[in-house]
């Protein structure tokens, strides 16, 4: 599984579970070119970060990806 791949598979979870939840939630992504919605649309922008890839080219030649997923969430005020 390549970086791509595996943002693309984190991207889509949470993507398919806030559309579950509100449908109207616009998700914006980190590596997405994005003007702020404004003060009075609910939005997440979400952001991928791999702090460390590892990748062994010996023996049974596995990948090693570490990083964190963070996701900001805004709310219009009062209505969160």
């Amino acid at each position: 599984m390549t970086l791509v791949n595996t943002r693309a598979a984190f991207e889509k979870a949470v993507t398919d579970a806030v559309a579950n939840v509100d449908p109207t939630v616009l998700i914006i992504y980190d590596n997405v070119a994005f003007t702020s919605p404004g003060k009075a649309k609910k939005y997440i922008v979400m952001s991928i970060n791999f702090g460390q890839s590892t990748i062994q080219n010996q023996g049974a030649a596995s990948s090693y990806y570490s990083g964190f997923v963070q996701c900001n969430i805004y709310v219009p005020r009062n209505k969160g």
